[in-house]
């Protein structure tokens, strides 16, 4: 590996690499996701949303194989050795494809490395891989290159628009303080392009507003480590806790006060 891919991946975060993968690959990957029954869909919808972890399945078991993702992980990975945790899909549908707010990937660390923190984002690398073209309008991912210096920040805790789940996102404080000093990235990629960053990079993603599926593989590497179940059991009942205890105040809200009613109201009121 070249020292200037070294030098930019530890300086900015991230490195794009380009064409790492054909474009005949790729629609291999895609005819594959057609076979298959998604675990998730979009909230009242049958629009597919996720897959599941399709790591060492089908044509996927490739995606570990290729030259350049192990050259990648040998050399910029700190310690000796190295695994892949999850491979899953990252699907914007047309028209209605979510939105991904600002974070760090960090925040939920003790969920897929129990036992690390922060301070060990460096031992994990995230391989972001285009199978559709990814424009400004179809939702590509958005970065803020060298907010990895600024360690992890302040977080809200907040449950996902699609998936009803636990979900942390960057404070409005923290994204004012990021973009005045580094600015926001778009990352433009075609089909085969991957983008390497590491966990403490800011990253967001909005909605697809055009016509054309916008997809791409979420990879996870990692140094080796020994996984804490504890700690991921303990942070697995606060997840599913916040999402039951946020729900049922929702739910309760809506049974003491009928909103439409009260909106009709100052209307008339209005007249």
């Amino acid at each position: 590996m070249e020292n200037n891919i070294k030098n930019q991946y530890k300086e900015q975060g991230y490195h794009l690499a380009k064409s790492v993968f054909t474009q005949d690959f790729c629609n291999e990957l895609k005819d594959y996701l057609d076979t298959l029954e998604p675990k998730v869909k979009i909230p009242f919808s049958d629009v597919p949303y996720g897959y599941g972890n399709l790591l060492n399945e089908g044509p996927y078991a490739k995606v570990t194989q290729n030259k350049i993702i192990d050259s990648f992980c040998k050399n910029l990975l700190p310690d000796e050795g190295y695994r892949f945790n999850h491979l899953v899909i990252n699907s914007k549908a047309p028209w209605i494809g979510g939105t991904t707010e600002w974070h760090q990937e960090t925040f939920h660390i003790d969920t897929y490395g129990p036992g690390c923190t922060s301070k060990d984002y460096e031992k994990f690398m995230q391989i972001y891989i285009a199978l559709d073209k990814h424009t400004v309008e179809n939702g590509c991912l958005k970065i803020i290159p060298n907010s990895h210096k600024e360690g992890e920040l302040e977080f809200e805790d907040c449950v996902g628009n699609y998936t009803w789940g636990h979900k942390r996102r960057l404070s409005s404080n923290s994204m004012h303080s990021i973009y005045n000093k580094y600015g926001v990235e778009n990352v433009l990629m075609e089909p085969g392009d991957i983008l390497f960053f590491n966990h403490l990079i800011a990253h967001s993603s909005t909605s697809n507003l055009t016509h054309m599926p916008r997809r791409a593989i979420v990879l996870q590497a990692s140094s080796l480590f020994e996984k804490n179940n504890d700690i991921f059991e303990n942070f697995n009942d606060f997840r599913v806790k916040f999402v039951v205890n946020y729900l049922s105040k929702v739910v309760n809200k809506l049974k003491d006060k009928n909103f439409y009613k009260d909106f009709n109201k100052k209307k008339n009121e209005d007249k």
